[in-house]
């Protein structure tokens, strides 16, 4: 069995424009794109990023690949909520916009700490 830090063995795969290659330990697989996953998967080429009901702790963090801000989720309820939208790599006025405008979220900012919470019932 292989634990955690043993070698890898290389195996070197073909990838065709249009497609993506999934890699676990035990298998690859190829598979063509849909053109809705090509074009998120190449949003960045033109500056953008965009999200198909991605959970919202992914989009953070894919997010915050374009920025020195991060994010915290403070509520764990909030970590699976669907975000999709077409936002500005680098954005986070517009995220945070876009979140509090279609989801109970409440954001506090501390300096380059974004903090993303339930807001309170009313």
């Amino acid at each position: 069995a292989r634990r955690p830090g043993d070698a890898v063995a290389m195996t070197e795969i073909m990838v065709d424009a249009g497609k993506a290659v999934t890699v676990a330990d035990s298998a690859q697989r190829v598979a063509p794109l849909r053109p809705a996953e090509l074009a998120a998967a190449t949003a960045w080429t033109q500056g953008m990023i965009q999200f198909d009901a991605v959970p919202l702790a992914q989009a953070v963090r894919e997010i915050g690949r374009y920025t020195p801000v991060s994010f915290v989720i403070d509520d764990a309820q909030l970590a699976s909520l669907p975000v999709t939208g077409y936002f500005r790599t680098g954005d986070i006025d517009g995220l945070v916009d876009a979140l509090q405008a279609n989801f109970p979220i409440e954001v506090r900012r501390e300096g380059d700490r974004v903090h993303l919470g339930g807001r309170p019932a009313r």
